[in-house]
């Protein structure tokens, strides 16, 4: 009698871990947790937050329907803890009424 292991193989659990990683990494890139990737590789301009950015504030918190989070900025390190908040303009297509 010959009985056979079943699993998976190496090769897919190898694939599936990379493909974890790369939607853990495109999940932190677009809800902007990964600020410390564009200080460290962004552009080497100096950017502030209130003097760069029309109507910018540091907060502890940006409101998700009315204002962007700014990432990279460089005097992020005077504000710990805060982000740079951007009031957001609002979008002609969805004022409009026709």
């Amino acid at each position: 009698m010959s009985k056979k292991a079943q699993g998976l193989s190496l090769n897919t659990i190898v694939i599936a871990a990379i493909v974890i990683l790369v939607l853990f990494v495109l999940i932190m890139v677009f809800t902007g947790r990964m600020g410390w990737f564009t200080d460290m590789f962004g552009s080497n301009t100096s950017r502030d937050c209130e003097t760069d950015f029309p109507g910018a504030q540091w907060k502890s918190e940006c409101d998700s329907e009315t204002e962007s989070r700014i990432i990279g900025v460089t005097d992020a390190k005077d504000h710990p803890g805060q982000a740079c908040c951007q009031p957001r303009e609002p979008d002609d297509d969805l004022l409009s009424t026709t």
